[in-house]
């Protein structure tokens, strides 16, 4: 190779590597995640039963709200039939509970004592560590559970912000582990999102912060710990996670099902919390996943027949914010959140793959130039696919493979572009 044609080659590897370093294609990287979900899927399929998920959800869904007596209540009513359904979950040996939506209303000033019931059960739970009541962002009085639920479960060491935060393309992909909150005294102190509280809990241990950065969980460093961003490893559509309605499970509360609980629920961390709620849905990285398969399929009833009429309509988009904080939960207390490089690794590795493209285009005869590449990028992304299963790796894809083309298309218009010959005359 002649010294100019190196100067070249490192030219546009430099130009390659500039272009796949510009935040907007590091963004790329997101929605590729999101395919890559998928592709692993179809080449794996899903990697856990369902009925082995550490976590269960109890959802308010549709047909429960058409369901007697729920049908005329409105949610803040529900006290009473909240607190009968989570007493029998406990008392089947339920590990740790979480109420996801927090009652942030009452009929208590209309009728005193409506709220006995769920009261005492908070007592009776939160002394005993086994319930989390779920809050949300930026945290005002109104958005958090009522004050004398606070009080009842035992302050707000048992209470935890229940937030998504999406990227910049509105997809969730990522949960923060722990958030920071001011102290009177003006400093600042973390306290465990609700997902890392719940698998600390189940657990029985507590999250420890390593070097100022890392959490440590069960003898584990948290993949993503250290930017507050863990990313999601969804195992299918809906997180292939068991989805009880809650009106079936409570009329098998009051006819004392108790067998029925315990079979389903005991050593599990249980969720409760809307299912069918759009404002509660989102866009997460499980989108091109099938929801149906293993994982959607109806866990199993206790008393209620499933409403047929409901079968053939379509659910509301997105996944339920409580299935994304239950698949949160399985992620970590499997050990299988996902790890990735950190950003300036992946440029590196895309400008080093796109110098080895441009020496290559300039030096090797084209017609094996192209199909090697070809070759290159569906073995880079079957690898991908591969990592993300079996190691819970991501590598990264856009960039890499974009700066491959950019690079290839580089070098093969100054390997063919016409040149000006020096004519000698007389």
């Amino acid at each position: 190779m002649r010294w100019f044609d190196g100067l070249s080659a490192l030219a546009i590897s430099a130009l390659a590597t500039l272009l796949v370093a510009q935040p907007a294609v590091r963004a790329l990287e997101g929605p590729a995640l999101d395919g890559l979900f998928a592709l692993r899927h179809a080449l794996y399929g899903q990697r856990h039963l369902r009925q082995a998920s550490p976590t269960v959800i109890i959802g308010v869904d549709r047909e429960t709200q058409l369901r007697p007596p729920f049908d005329r209540l409105p949610f803040e009513l529900w006290t009473p039939q909240v607190a009968e359904v989570m007493a029998a979950v406990r008392e089947g040996g339920a590990a740790v509970m979480a109420q996801y939506h927090g009652f942030t209303a009452s009929g208590e000033a209309a009728a005193p004592g409506y709220d006995a019931a769920y009261t005492g059960f908070l007592g009776e739970a939160g002394q005993a560590g086994q319930l989390v009541l779920g809050r949300r962002a930026p945290g005002p009085d109104r958005l958090s559970p009522l004050p004398a639920h606070i009080a009842a479960v035992g302050g707000y060491r048992h209470v935890r912000l229940a937030e998504l935060q999406p990227d910049s393309d509105g997809v969730v992909r990522r949960i923060a582990l722990y958030h920071e909150l001011p102290t009177p005294s003006g400093v600042t102190r973390l306290e465990p999102s609700l997902p890392l509280e719940l698998a600390a809990r189940a657990l029985n241990e507590r999250p420890e912060l390593v070097a100022g950065s890392d959490i440590r969980l069960a003898d584990r460093s948290v993949p993503g710990s250290a930017a507050n961003a863990m990313i999601l490893n969804p195992d299918s559509g809906n997180g292939g996670i068991p989805v009880y309605s809650f009106a079936d499970l409570h009329a098998c509360a009051q006819q004392g099902e108790r067998a029925f609980f315990e079979e389903r629920f005991r050593g599990k961390v249980v969720l409760l919390g809307r299912v069918e709620a759009p404002a509660g849905r989102h866009l997460t990285s499980a989108r091109y996943l099938d929801a149906g398969g293993s994982g959607a399929l109806s866990p199993g009833r206790c008393q209620l027949p499933a409403m047929r009429s409901l079968e053939a309509l379509d659910g509301p988009p997105g996944t339920a914010d409580v299935v994304v904080a239950a698949t949160a939960v399985n992620n970590l207390l499997r050990g299988e959140a996902v790890n990735s490089l950190v950003t300036p690794f992946g440029v590196v590795v895309a400008g080093l793959l796109s110098l080895a493209v441009a020496v290559a285009a300039l030096r090797i005869r084209i017609w094996l130039v192209l199909p090697a590449v070809a070759l290159f990028a569906a073995l880079w992304v079957y690898a991908a696919a591969a990592m993300l299963d079996r190691e819970a790796w991501l590598m990264p894809l856009v960039q890499p493979l974009l700066a491959v083309c950019v690079s290839l298309l580089l070098a093969l218009l100054y390997r063919f572009a016409p040149r000006r010959r020096r004519v000698v005359l007389g």
